[in-house]
């Protein structure tokens, strides 16, 4: 009996192990971006693996007299995931 309890609490522990970890990778990746900036490929669907990339990505901005452009990178090796660059506005 303690055996088959023993089995079944050591069972819940392995199962729990990857949805927490992929808990903590969505709320990372949420807590530093956007909804519409976790679309990594921009084809209009943030999907699973998307997310999971955002766990891994850093954005910094750069400002010219011209645009404002946002760059965001892969934090282990610089490497270019995308950029968007917007006209400055004229006050």
């Amino acid at each position: 009996m303690i055996s088959r309890i023993c089995k079944k609490i050591f069972l819940i522990f392995l199962l729990s192990i990857p949805v927490i970890y992929i808990l903590l990778d969505v709320f990372v990746a949420y807590s530093r971006f956007e909804h519409d900036e976790l679309d990594w490929n921009q084809d209009g669907i943030i999907q699973l693996s998307e997310i999971f990339q955002g766990a891994e990505i850093i954005k910094f901005s750069k400002k010219t007299d011209e645009l404002i452009c946002v760059y965001y990178v892969y934090s282990k090796d610089g490497l270019p995931v995308k950029e968007v660059c917007n006209p400055t506005r004229a006050e």
